[in-house]
């Protein structure tokens, strides 16, 4: 099982955010930088770092870093 902080702090820096930002109801959409490149760029990070593809309906529903850890951590079993 995956640490849910070292999740968010991954995260954050992959998508070259403020550290600060790492907290699970952070809404990462509402982030100036957020683009849907991001989102292709998210999906693919946690893949590669977790082994877990998130489908695009479900990077669409998820809002908050949270929502995408609880994602992982349900496909993980």
């Amino acid at each position: 099982m995956i640490s849910e902080k070292e999740f968010y702090k991954y995260l954050v820096q992959e998508l070259g955010m403020e550290l600060s930002n790492a907290e699970r109801d952070f809404k990462f959409r509402s982030s100036s930088l957020w683009s849907s490149m991001l989102a292709l760029v998210t999906i693919a990070s946690i893949d590669a770092q977790y082994g877990v593809l998130v489908s695009s309906s479900q990077m669409k529903q998820a809002q908050t870093l949270g929502d995408l850890f609880d994602i992982v951590a349900q496909i993980q079993g």
